[in-house]
Formats: structure tokens, C-alpha cells, sequence
């Protein structure tokens, strides 16, 4: 049974400066240690509005990555999932013991440095504690979704989960902020950019004040957050245009 996304924190000890502070003591540890350029994917911090914690019957509370979660990752690193990354050479097999049908594969994943054998297996069909058998569809999608993980774990990605150190509070608060951090710095597409311009003409504002109003020169610097500010600002003015339009034409 899922329990939802991780909560961003909310103690009042863990404000911004604190953060900083802490930021500034990792760097401080990490200073002069030379790492080997293939594990810099170990360092990677998941962001955790894509986490969620699981409680499962008879088994310890454990958080859980969003595998697509983790296939735009790769893709963002690596290029497009079955060209540059993925599993190939898949063999399927099942295996009976007694009221239990095990759905079993072997794959070889294949990125840009290497590759590598990985196996993987789920239940099929299982008797259950009522005593009827239950019949898993799904079975051969979950187990290559699940391999797929378990194979981009090897090369690092989603460390800090499976270490489990979202088990710890201020560590998940340490990658909100990385999180909205990196979304704050994301600059804004060419059509985003085309849509404000397009905005800013149909409701005749002016560039320069429009600009200044999310405080940036030009659209070149326009990041994704500001642009979400500058569109719902001039739509906002669209409606008010139209409306004054309406109700003018009306007396």
C-alpha cells in the first residue's frame, strides 16, 4: 500500500541559512577528494516530489522511486531509451513450485560505457490466503519495469534512496531545495519565449515593463518559473481586455 510522496519538511530548524550551512560542511568534507569520473551518477540527488513511501504487509516501510521518474533521468544522460540505453537479449521463462508460477528474465543493459547481464523475476500466478488463485497481468510489464531500476541502480542512479538516506529528514530537505533550485534556474523554451511574445502583442504591453516586471533584461533569461509568472499575468490581462471589451459593447 503506498503512503504518497515524501512531504517537504516541515520543521522550523531547517530554514535557508541552515541549508547553506550544511551545503557548505559537504563541500568542506568533499574537498580535494578526487572521484572517478564514472561515479559522478552516484552523487546524483533524487528529487523527491518522484519518491513515495511503500508499506508492504510483513515487510519494513521502504521509499520507491517512479521508475519513468528514472527514465527521463537517463534519457536527460544518456540519449533515447532503446537507442542509446536500455535492456536487450530478453528470455522469458516460468517456473512452477507448487501454487506458485514465477515469471523469470534475463537481459543484458546496455548504456553509452558498457553493458551487463541482469536477472529479474516475479510472481505470475500465485494461490492466495483465501485459497483461490490470482493471475497477475501485469507480470511481464512490472518485472522489465522493475529490471529496468534495478539495472540503473548499478550505474548509480537513485544512490541516495536505495542507501537510505531518505530516511533521513534533513537530507529530504537538503534535496527539495537542490530541486527547486535547479526548476528555478531552467531556462524557458524557444515556443514558451514565442507564446509570451505573442501575449505581450495581443494584449499591447509593453516588453521592456513586462521584463522588468519578473525582474530580467530580456527573454533570453527567462526561466521556466518566470514564465509561468509573465503567462498567467498577461492572460490575466486578456481576460480584463475582454471583458472591458464585452461590456462596452453591450451600452
Amino acid at each position: 500500500m503506498a503512503a504518497g510522496p515524501l512531504p517537504p519538511p516541515q520543521h522550523k530548524i531547517l530554514t535557508l541559512q541552515y541549508l547553506l550551512c550544511y551545503n557548505i560542511k559537504l563541500q568542506k568534507i568533499t574537498k580535494g577528494v578526487q572521484m572517478n569520473k564514472d561515479y559522478r551518477l552516484f552523487e546524483r540527488v533524487t528529487d523527491p516530489a518522484y519518491t513515495k513511501r511503500v508499506k508492504v504487509a510483513g515487510k519494513p516501510e521502504f521509499v520507491n522511486i517512479d521508475t519513468y521518474y528514472l527514465i527521463q533521468e537517463t534519457s536527460k544522460e544518456f540519449g533515447l531509451f532503446g537507442k542509446a540505453w536500455g535492456l536487450k537479449s530478453l528470455e522469458y521463462e516460468t517456473h512452477e513450485f507448487g501454487d506458485t508460477v514465477l515469471l523469470v528474465l534475463m537481459a543484458v543493459f546496455f548504456f553509452p560505457d558498457g553493458e551487463f547481464p541482469i536477472g529479474n523475476s516475479i510472481k505470475i500466478a500465485y494461490k492466495t490466503n483465501q485459497g483461490y488463485m490470482k493471475v497477475n497481468e501485469d507480470a511481464y510489464k512490472s518485472v522489465e519495469t522493475n529490471t529496468i531500476a534495478k539495472a540503473l541502480s548499478r550505474i548509480g542512479f537513485g544512490t541516495d534512496v536505495y542507501l537510505g538516506l531518505f530516511d533521513s529528514e534533513m537530507y529530504v530537505a537538503q534535496a527539495y531545495a537542490d530541486a527547486n533550485l535547479e526548476k528555478e534556474m531552467e531556462l524557458a523554451t524557444q515556443k514558451q519565449k514565442d507564446e509570451i511574445l505573442f501575449l505581450m502583442g495581443e494584449t499591447e504591453s509593453d516588453e521592456k515593463k513586462m521584463l522588468s516586471f519578473v525582474k530580467i533584461g530580456s527573454l533570453e533569461e527567462l526561466t521556466v518559473t518566470k514564465y509561468e509568472v509573465l503567462k498567467n499575468a498577461l492572460q490575466q490581462k486578456r481576460q480584463r481586455m475582454l471583458a472591458e471589451k464585452q461590456k462596452g459593447a453591450k451600452t
